[in-house]
């Protein structure tokens, strides 16, 4: 859930194609304190801090089929791979390959395969996710 206070948060970004335009969906997830269990898992506009209601892609509808918001990267990883989908993952040195020390790294990853709980198949090239990483320390 979004709140407005210190916690750290996460940004997740997800890139969903589904023969069409790309979307781009900015995902605020806490990480400071433990899932805890909801009804869905709402998705946020960035801008305006709100739910944004009547999507129906993939991410949103499995999002908000599921008991406990994934609260990072890792925990949204399971719940794909609950799903039973593959994931196909690449790294980008966002400087460049000869700038490994600046430690500046993107990771993508493809999903395909069947969500099960949402009843939907999602084809190669339809659905994205990346998360970034930085230098140690920094």
């Amino acid at each position: 859930m979004f709140h407005k206070n210190k916690t750290p948060s996460v940004l997740l970004l997800v890139v969903l194609l589904l023969s069409g335009p790309v979307l781009l969906m900015g995902v605020l997830v806490q990480t400071a304190e433990p899932a805890q269990p909801t009804t869905s898992c709402p998705i946020f506009d960035l801008k305006t801090g709100e739910p944004i209601t009547g999507n129906a892609d993939h991410l949103a509808l499995l999002l908000a089929s599921t008991q406990v918001c994934p609260t990072d990267v890792f925990e949204f990883r399971d719940l794909l791979l609950s799903e039973d989908v593959q994931l196909t993952t690449t790294m980008v040195a966002n400087r460049g390959f000869h700038n490994p020390a600046f430690g500046s790294f993107s990771l993508f990853e493809m999903v395909e395969g069947e969500l099960p709980s949402i009843n939907k198949i999602v084809e190669k090239g339809e659905f994205f996710f990346g998360h970034f990483i930085g230098a140690f320390g920094s």
